[in-house]
């Protein structure tokens, strides 16, 4: 371990430990060992001087400003979405009605954590569940990493055994299906939804949530906005033919020229009072049924990236159409790759 060598207060305490440099300092009479994560000593000293500048809250504090504190420095810093940050939001207030004397930091422990997804497992699927559990065990190791919590309380809660890889969704649509049900649609703003999905693979928050702006005509791209996403990073989709065409008709349709920040769809409606500003639910429910075809709304974003990998595209060009990482796209798609003679030269 080689101390840092230099006359100026901000490089006290910084030390080398392998490439990296890491501070160590006493704050309250206890010793804080931090990771810089960076070579640079110059970084490492501007990086030390805002941490010792940096006050931790305190773990009386209430327990949903305190959280809220949290999660709104990422996002602002863009490493959350605000779709996942108002997920854990909910997460957490329903955690807090099931246990309403929890109302600190200090009050979260594994055993209250243990009664509730107890609860939580006899009334939902263990999808669901893991789902939670996962929601909850993100925002505690954030609190940990940020040193508001000793340690992650969801590490001693016992959960059912559960593999990921049995719960994958796997309905699709096949194409000529997908390419009538569109046809055969009357309703000009039903029919949005299905090219939306089908066509750009958008998620029904998405979809909803969709914007004149986000339309570039004369690029033919579609850019998603990473905050109205469920990830912090835009989605940029190609459009086609068909959906440029729609946009036209839908355009033609109304009163006035759309400004680019207003809704494509139910434009009127500003917020919803549950999750969504607006809900097509019942319409898409009600026409899938009368055409006897199995498909909810994840299953057209499902059917665009399995039909794109079926086509030829890599995971990283649908990576970027979609805005879903590799690692998640090769879990859910990459097997649906067709045969590629190549495999036969693989040992020869």
């Amino acid at each position: 371990m080689k101390t840092a060598t230099t006359k100026e207060n901000n490089a006290q305490g910084i030390y080398l430990r392998g490439d990296k440099f890491w501070l160590r300092y006493s704050r309250n009479g206890e010793q804080q060992r931090v990771p810089l994560k960076t070579s640079d000593m110059a970084e490492a000293m501007k990086r030390a001087a805002a941490e010792r500048e940096r006050v931790p809250l305190d773990p009386n504090l209430n327990m949903q400003g305190a959280v809220r504190r949290q999660l709104e420095e990422e996002m602002k810093a863009d490493r959350l979405s605000p779709r996942y940050v108002n997920e854990v939001h909910r997460r957490l207030k329903v955690l807090l009605d099931f246990h309403p004397d929890i109302t600190k930091l200090s009050d979260i422990n594994p055993r209250r954590l243990q009664q509730y997804l107890d609860h939580v497992g006899k009334r939902r699927k263990p999808a669901t569940l893991n789902t939670y559990a996962g929601q909850l065990r993100g925002l505690f190791a954030l609190l940990v990493k940020r040193r508001n919590l000793a340690s992650n309380p969801m590490d001693s809660v016992r959960l059912p055994a559960f593999n990921q890889a049995e719960h994958v969704r796997e309905n699709v649509v096949e194409p000529d299906v997908a390419r009538e049900l569109i046809r055969k649609c009357e309703d000009q703003r039903l029919k949005f939804v299905l090219l939306a999905g089908f066509c750009l693979g958008m998620r029904k928050e998405e979809i909803i949530e969709a914007r004149w702006g986000w339309f570039n005509v004369s690029a033919r791209v579609c850019l998603i906005p990473p905050e109205v996403r469920k990830r912090s990073k835009p989605a940029c989709p190609p459009l086609n033919a068909d959906v440029l065409e729609h946009l036209q008709k839908l355009k033609k349709a109304l009163p006035k020229l759309p400004q680019p920040g207003d809704y494509i769809l139910e434009p009127q409606i500003e917020g919803g009072s549950y999750r969504y500003r607006w809900d097509f639910r019942k319409p898409f429910t009600e026409f899938m049924t009368e055409h006897k075809v199995k498909c909810t709304a994840h299953d057209m974003r499902r059917t665009f990236c399995t039909l794109a990998v079926r086509n030829g595209a890599t995971l990283e060009q649908l990576s970027a159409w979609v805005g879903d990482s590799v690692r998640v796209l090769a879990s859910h798609y990459a097997h649906l790759r067709t045969y590629n003679p190549l495999v036969e030269s693989i040992l020869k």
